[in-house]
């Protein structure tokens, strides 16, 4: 019965004579820790600290990186999307590289858009753009990256040179399924019809 008696005692004298104040946190961050402490009625303080609090109200970034802005046909767009958040990190995003040969992707202008969502919810988004074009000389350097013929892609060259559509396009058809594949052929006339 002692016991139980000093027990009980112990308990009484160390309850807390109140709660702490609550605390609020406002501030912006990763891993933040707050401390309350409480008179005990047997005198005294009790305190604790709850930690891995965070708090993130910004958005994440999405950003292109290695836009040239303009491409000819005969070069290769290589754009890479980045998402990053540097509180909460990203939990999702629709981010995507383009890595193609220009003459793959249609004339003029293009745009890129992505989202990306942090783990608190944030949602932020980034666009680029970027314009592909054909110009005579462009056009000549991807005819002699397709044509495996020296001396007929100088020919051609001439051709384009002089603005001769219409007898670069007879040529290629000519060629087409031989020095140069039939897509590589249709590919190079739609473009010379570009000019």
């Amino acid at each position: 019965m002692p016991t139980a008696y000093g027990t009980e005692l112990v308990t009484a004298l160390s309850a807390l004579v109140a709660c702490p104040a609550p605390v609020t946190v406002t501030s912006e961050g990763a891993n933040q820790s707050v401390t309350g402490s409480s008179a005990l009625k047997g005198g005294g303080t009790a305190s604790a600290t709850l930690g891995g609090i965070s708090i993130d109200e910004t958005k994440p970034t999405v950003s292109y990186v290695g836009n040239a802005g303009t491409y000819g046909v005969d070069q290769v767009v290589h754009i890479t999307c980045v998402a990053a958040d540097a509180l909460s990190e990203v939990a999702s995003t629709t981010c995507a590289d383009v890595n193609a040969p220009a003459a793959s992707l249609d004339l003029g202008p293009h745009v890129l858009t992505a989202s990306a969502t942090d783990h608190a919810g944030n949602v932020g988004e980034g666009s680029t753009t970027f314009t592909v074009t054909v110009s005579a000389a462009g056009l000549c350097r991807l005819t002699q990256q397709y044509e495996t013929k020296d001396a007929v892609a100088h020919s051609l060259c001439v051709k384009l040179d002089h603005g001769s559509i219409g007898a670069y396009a007879n040529e290629l058809h000519a060629q087409a399924g031989k020095s140069v594949t039939a897509d590589q052929a249709e590919l190079l006339i739609r473009l010379a019809e570009a000019l």
